[in-house]
Formats: structure tokens, sequence, C-alpha cells
């Protein structure tokens, strides 16, 4: 019987663990998320308690690659390890442990878009092909042999959260048709082609500051990458931070300089772009709710001609 350690966090790996434990039980001899102190850092956190059902203990830790915890791996003598959705980078101490290797999913259709929040990048730069891979682990981050891809679309209207729940579904997919051939050593084994691997950064929160010059496509972009569940897209009006959640594109021409006000409509506020204005339905400022941009005017007097700032 193969044995298994599964290593994962967030909604992915809730959903993928899930499948596993209803239809690879036995071979699951261990499972690993991470502890719920880390959750305030980890966007898309997801808890995995409704999976002690299974009876299947879930140990939370904070750090993988702690000696302690590499050590009760070990000790479960894993052939195979699955890990889904964690940032944390496998020490080599891991990775030489499973005879069968350790196998992982990045939301991009590698070697495009390594590294990093791949698909806010994905969103922030209008990509509309995207897809997921199941790959082979090694030290190098995300530059093992791909297993396989599965490609789909990211549509005008999704965000980052519609987009990874489109993944989730197709890594469950993967998982399903590969998960055989991978404990026969059957499964493919491509070699990346590097020269043509793009790589991004991890985004921070910091990150999320708005660029009022931009186009309006890239302003609506930049807003729908990085709203719920990650730390969203944020400007400044008087000098309080203001994170602005939902935004739709707008056909109202603006002779305005970007970033200003240039009406107050029943659905929000139409502020100015590069090229044109984007729609603001929803804001949040610092220190309180989430509200409607049409009630936050009048809550916070955003006049007609006020701009958002980058300070």
């Amino acid at each position: 019987m193969t044995k298994i350690v599964f290593i994962g966090c967030r909604r992915m790996g809730f959903e993928t663990l899930e499948y596993l434990l209803k239809n690879h039980r036995k071979k699951i001899v261990a499972a690993y998320t991470l502890d719920k102190s880390l959750a305030k850092k980890t966007a898309y956190f997801f808890s995995f308690q409704k999976l002690k059902k299974y009876g299947m203990p879930i140990r939370a830790v904070k750090d993988i690659n702690h000696s302690k915890v590499i050590t009760q791996i070990v000790s479960q003598k894993p052939d195979l390890i699955i890990t889904v959705a964690w940032s944390q980078i496998f020490s080599k101490e891991i990775l030489k442990i499973p005879q069968l290797g350790c196998i992982g999913f990045h939301s991009s259709l590698l070697p495009k878009y390594s590294g990093g929040s791949p698909v806010n990048w994905g969103i922030i730069n209008g990509e509309k092909q995207w897809g997921i891979t199941l790959f082979y682990l090694t030290s190098s981050l995300d530059e093992g042999n791909i297993i396989a891809q599965e490609k789909f679309r990211i549509d005008l209207k999704d965000t980052c959260k519609t987009t990874y729940d489109k993944a989730t579904l197709k890594a469950v997919r993967l998982l399903k048709k590969y998960l055989p051939q991978i404990i026969k050593g059957t499964a493919p084994r491509i070699k990346q082609n590097l020269s043509q691997a793009t790589r991004f950064k991890r985004r921070k929160p910091e990150d999320g500051l708005i660029n009022w010059s931009k186009t309006k496509m890239q302003l609506y972009n930049w807003v729908r990458a990085l709203t719920h569940p990650y730390p969203g897209a944020f400007t400044f009006f008087n000098g309080r931070k203001m994170h602005i959640w939902t935004a739709e594109l707008t056909e109202s021409p603006s002779s305005y300089s970007p970033g200003k006000v240039i009406r107050l409509a029943k659905r929000g506020l139409i502020v100015s772009a590069k090229n044109g204005s984007v729609l603001i339905k929803k804001l949040q400022m610092d220190g309180d709710n989430e509200i409607n941009a049409s009630y936050a005017a009048e809550k916070y007097k955003i006049r007609v001609g006020d701009k958002f700032n980058n300070e």
C-alpha cells in the first residue's frame, strides 16, 4: 500500500485533501495544514476542521521545515508527498524523503508565471488564457518536470477568487486522473523549457497602491486582481487609506486628470483614468466597514473634482 503525506492549505488544499480522503483514505498516513495563527498573513486561508470527520488527524504547523516536523514526516515513511497551495518552500531534507517524489500544483501554465502570486499577476497583466500545472518539486522553485496541465479562461468579470476557484476544480481533476500513474511511477515527466520562463515576485499588502495614471482597463484589472480574499487595491483620500474592492469599466469620457472624481452616480463613483474612467462600486475607508461607494460619497463628503492620491 502506497503511503502518502499531504501538506496543504487554502481552499485548493481543502478541496484536494477532501478528494483524497474520500477516494484514497487508506493511503493517507498524515496531513498537515497551516496553523491558524498565520491566517491573517495568508490570503484565502481556509480551515480544515470539517475534514476531521474522515478520521484523519490534521496537524497544524507554522513551519513545515522545522526539525521536529521533518522528523515526524520521516517516521511516517511516505512513498509520496502531495503539497497544495503551500507557500513555504520545502527543504532538501523533505524533498528526499519519499521515493516517488514530492508533487505539487502551481496556478499557472509553467514555465510562465513561476514564482509568487501567479493568478494576481495574470489578472493584472490582462491574461485571458490560463491554467494550472501539476509537477514534481525540486530544490529549484517551480522548475521541476511537468506531469500535466489543465487550461481554462480568465473572463473579464473574473476576480482573483473566482480564478483560483476555477484552478481548484482543475487541480482535483488532475489529481484524479494522474495519481494512479504517479503511484505506479509511469506519470509523464515533461522537462520545462526554462528559456520561456517568466518569474514574478510574491505580492505584499503594500503592493496594492493604485496608480491612477494607468488606463481604465489597467485600473479595473488591478482592483479585481487584488480584491477579496486578498489584501486589496488601495488609494488615499483626505489623508486616509481607502481600499477599493469592486469596480467596473465605464464608457464615460473624462477630461479630468487621473484620479479625480468626475461624477457621483447611483451605482458608485466615476473616477478619471488615463484614457477614460472607471466606476468604483464598493470601498472601505481605513478603520471602517466596506460600503457601497454611493453611500461613501455622502459619509465621507466626496465631491466631484476631489482627487484620490498616493499618500
